[in-house]
């Protein structure tokens, strides 16, 4: 019988241990998508019901479904689970703030089943408290060194007096757009471009810190948005001389629910402290400003090849040829 006891509390232990890591590891997926915005999570998701699904409910079984949770867990939450994240587009990126916060949160776990192991004063082991704990943590830890990395890029920025940023939004081609720019411009002056998809505060505020050289005379820099203020804390952020919002449209619209949500938001490109000139396109408005120039359906001519891209571009009504090389 003793041994039999020891076997149950084992089995509940350990079930505890992959059932808060699993509703850990949903958590913080979501948290990610939301540039770890737990009010964008509840509130602004553009699946909510996921949270009814992979969240609450078995949440509410563990307490009170008792000795049968771990048939629940083991045939239901955790296939299920399992199911949601490879069907995922986005699947979780196990970055260091993910890992710092996963790490913590299975000590957190450990801690708490051990003390009530030993001082044997609990029927069911936490699941609440140390993902509460984890993310209270997290946040703290997080906000910290959010700070620290922020000025330290903020002083790098500084520092090249002579750098010259161009920021580029928009609904579609934002990639393409930052890639043409730079290609273009790196004929003539020593040109860096944030890579790949890299476009949100967090990710910027890295790439100045580790791989933006120095000797840079022109950052293209990419700027993308889940929400109102984004867009505006790149710009006071990198201070973009040069702006750029491409075409604009329904992308992400589950995000910003209509497209003046989103057209706002990009336009806050324009907030930049430093802003010389912008290059806005007819979808996005066509109110005057003496800083922009629209842009549209200006491109013919085009002749695209293996060795490259050339065409002719009209802008303020005279006609450019560019050419591309591969």
């Amino acid at each position: 019988m003793e041994n039999m006891e020891i076997f149950e509390k084992l089995i509940a232990f350990t079930t505890n241990v992959l059932f808060v890591t699993l509703l850990g590891w949903y958590l913080i997926t979501n948290l990610q998508w939301y540039n770890y915005s737990l009010s964008r999570v509840v509130l602004k998701h553009h699946k909510p019901q996921w949270h009814i699904l992979y969240f609450i409910i078995p949440f509410i079984a563990y307490y009170t479904t008792g000795k049968f949770f771990v048939i629940f867990f083991v045939f239901a939450i955790l296939p299920s689970i399992i199911i949601w994240h490879k069907r995922l587009d986005k699947k979780l990126v196990l970055t260091w703030r993910v890992k710092r916060f996963l790490i913590l949160l299975i000590g957190l776990t450990l801690f708490g089943n051990v003390l009530c192991t030993l001082k044997d004063a609990c029927e069911v082991y936490g699941v609440f408290m140390p993902l509460a704990l984890a993310y209270i943590g997290s946040y703290i830890i997080e906000k910290y060194l959010f700070m620290v990395y922020k000025k330290q890029a903020k002083r790098k920025l500084a520092s090249m007096d002579k750098l010259q940023v161009i920021a580029i939004t928009g609904s579609y081609g934002k990639t393409s757009i930052k890639n043409f720019v730079a290609e273009m411009l790196s004929k003539k002056y020593n040109v860096y471009a944030t890579p790949r998809s890299v476009n949100t505060l967090g990710g910027i505020m890295a790439d100045v810190n580790n791989t933006l050289p120095e000797d840079t005379e022109v950052y293209v820099c990419e700027a993308g948005a889940r929400e109102n203020g984004d867009i505006y804390d790149i710009a006071t952020f990198v201070e973009p001389q040069t702006v750029v919002v491409g075409k604009i449209g329904e992308a992400h619209i589950e995000y910003f629910k209509t497209v003046a949500n989103i057209i706002a938001t990009k336009l806050e490109l324009m907030q930049s402290p430093r802003l010389e000139k912008a290059f806005i396109h007819t979808s996005v408005t066509d109110e005057a400003h003496d800083k922009v120039t629209f842009f549209g359906n200006e491109l013919s001519d085009i002749n695209a090849t293996l060795d490259g891209t050339d065409f002719v571009i009209e802008i303020d009504g005279k006609n450019s040829n560019y050419i591309l090389m591969s």
